[in-house]
């Protein structure tokens, strides 16, 4: 990804933390970065003179207050174009300008799963959660969730229980838990996981912020899982849209005269892939793929099979290239391979691509 220039981050940081809506910074950020010099916006005729006049209303702003709670709380700033702005976030159609996030940045970059659901769950939801993410977040997987009521706050708490990582995606800014009885919740996810928003610090929860919140969940997982839903819900939407992205979608059956299993169980019929264990998700070629290997155990090897394994490491993968590398007999060669190959250590003895396991 290439990095953004240090003025216009600082630019866009001003105005996010100013309140401009995420889709003018956006057509701002598209002239910005079309200019083949390095202009300020005023010195630009490329920008509309609407847009120039409404960028700098919103430059007029005091921002004192709201930067100093960046400092005080150590929120960090994420614009497009940096380092750790995920690039999974980056490439969507309509990536935050701006996020503002508390805690382990890192988490964005390992194998996740967002999961989503009803916020009146069933008893049968609550069950399934726990035990689908619990086992989840042991196995490595990071869970993303949006701290709300319900199946988020479950899948929240799951993680932090299995000792696993989680980032909560909030509707308001950070600093403010919403809804309050989450706050626990919410200091627990602050110090081992971490808290993003696209809008600045304390900004209040309203309606319209959680749909757009659910596009920042939907990129962010490899894949999503529904728990529960009704046949219109915030987590369908969720769903559609990690569609559109190209992430897995997962759903959980359920029966078939609940309305919490209506979206799901609609989801299932439409092409979702039906979750009915969690290793129905882990065996799934999305997160096997993203599996990081382990460096094999050679302690046990003779020298000759050392050495033949490190040959083809080197990529000589056939048995010509091996007796060229290693001056060896035909004979040797094979009867090393065989021993490997029974060790699980190669595959592919007698084909022409001889690979590592």
């Amino acid at each position: 990804m290439v990095g953004i220039r240090e003025d216009l981050r600082s630019l866009f940081v001003r105005l996010s933390l100013a309140g401009m809506p995420n889709a003018e910074m956006m057509e701002l950020y598209g002239y910005m970065t079309e200019e083949e010099e390095q202009l300020s916006l005023f010195e630009s005729d490329n920008i509309p003179e609407k847009l120039k006049t409404r960028t700098d209303m919103f430059l007029k702003r005091d921002l004192s207050k709201r930067e100093k709670v960046l400092e005080i709380q150590c929120i960090q700033t994420l614009v497009v174009g940096d380092d750790f702005y995920p690039e999974k976030l980056a490439l969507t159609p309509d990536p935050p300008m701006v996020i503002y996030a508390l805690g382990n940045l890192e988490l964005m970059a390992k194998p996740a799963l967002s999961v989503v659901g009803a916020r009146k769950h069933t008893d049968y939801g609550q069950r399934v959660c726990k035990k689908f993410v619990s086992q989840l977040a042991a196995s490595g997987l990071v869970i993303i969730s949006g701290l709300a009521l319900g199946i988020d706050k479950l899948a929240h708490q799951a993680t932090l229980d299995a000792g696993g990582e989680t980032i909560a995606v909030l509707g308001n800014g950070i600093g403010d838990c919403y809804p309050r009885s989450n706050r626990a919740c919410y200091e627990a996810i602050k110090s081992t996981g971490l808290i993003l928003s696209e809008y600045p610090p304390y900004t209040s929860p309203q309606p319209f912020r959680f749909p757009e919140r659910n596009r920042i969940i939907a990129a962010l997982g490899d894949g999503v899982l529904v728990v529960e839903a009704k046949e219109k819900s915030g987590s369908l939407i969720t769903a559609r849209l990690a569609a559109e992205y190209g992430r897995e979608v997962f759903a959980v059956c359920g029966n078939v005269d609940s309305i919490y299993s209506q979206g799901t169980n609609r989801l299932i019929f439409d092409g979702a892939s039906i979750a009915l264990s969690p290793e129905d998700i882990l065996d799934h070629p999305v997160y096997q793929m993203k599996k990081e290997k382990t460096s094999p155990d050679l302690s046990e090897l003779s020298l000759e099979e050392k050495t033949l394994y490190d040959s083809i490491k080197d990529g000589h993968q056939n048995t010509e290239a091996l007796m060229e590398h290693i001056g060896w007999d035909i004979t040797d060669v094979l009867s090393v391979l065989t021993m490997l190959e029974l060790k699980n250590y190669i595959t592919g003895v007698d084909s022409n691509c001889i690979e590592i396991l």
